[in-house]
């Protein structure tokens, strides 16, 4: 008898999981309803990869956030803004970003990490040069808002507008990494480079960091 390919995949310790549905209970006890979604493979796979990202959020309220985001297939975009706006647990965003990474997918995420590592160096950067030069803070403040906005609306004209004319008014180089390129030659990856700026803009820094950049401004 010949075995079938699932069996015989499944005895090379190749088998993979099937669709699981996932049954959710909501509302309170005297009002409780259930939901159901169905997990597919590649969101199950999607699981696996990011299980350190996971790790990374328990102990937070926005554990359960990002999981239900991710299995009904919505963007961490919203989640990632309200965070922003207000100004809590901003830590934690990288997380949810390298969670949405692998979420848009690719065969290279590895060098898309190394973009987004990028975009958050440049708003630390940006950020450190104020504190460095006492700009006025609510200048950046009101910038980050704009891009914000910008972000919102998945507009990058705007965004690059916002972007360019703010180095300008700094006198000061706009950076010119390779996440830039990718940012605007790659539309799925323009909110996550964006919010990973964001990030590296909202980020508390540490006094030895502001010192280390006024050492690097001399």
């Amino acid at each position: 008898m010949e075995e079938t390919d699932e069996l015989a995949n499944e005895k090379r310790g190749e088998y993979e999981p099937r669709n699981i549905q996932v049954i959710k209970r909501i509302g309170a006890k005297d009002k409780q309803k259930y939901e159901f979604n169905m997990l597919s493979k590649d969101k199950l796979e999607i699981l696996k990869e990011t299980t350190k990202y996971f790790k990374k959020l328990l102990g937070s309220n926005l554990y359960q956030e990002v999981l239900t985001n991710l299995i009904e297939g919505r963007k961490q975009y919203y989640l990632i803004a309200r965070i922003l706006k207000e100004n809590r647990n901003i830590e934690v965003i990288k997380n949810i970003l390298l969670i949405q990474l692998n979420c848009i997918g690719g065969i290279d995420l590895k060098e898309r990490e190394e973009r987004i590592d990028e975009m958050i160096e440049e708003g630390q950067k940006l950020k450190k040069y104020f504190f460095a030069h006492n700009e006025n803070e609510n200048k950046l403040n009101s910038y980050s808002y704009k891009l914000q906005g910008a972000l919102k609306t998945n507009n990058i004209e705007e965004f690059m507008k916002l972007f360019t004319l703010f180095y300008g008014s700094l006198k000061i180089p706009m950076p010119n990494c390779e996440a830039i390129k990718v940012l605007l030659k790659e539309p799925e990856y323009f909110r996550l480079l964006g919010y990973s700026y964001l990030y590296g803009l909202g980020v508390k820094l540490e006094k030895k960091e502001v010192e280390g950049g006024n050492k690097n401004e001399e």
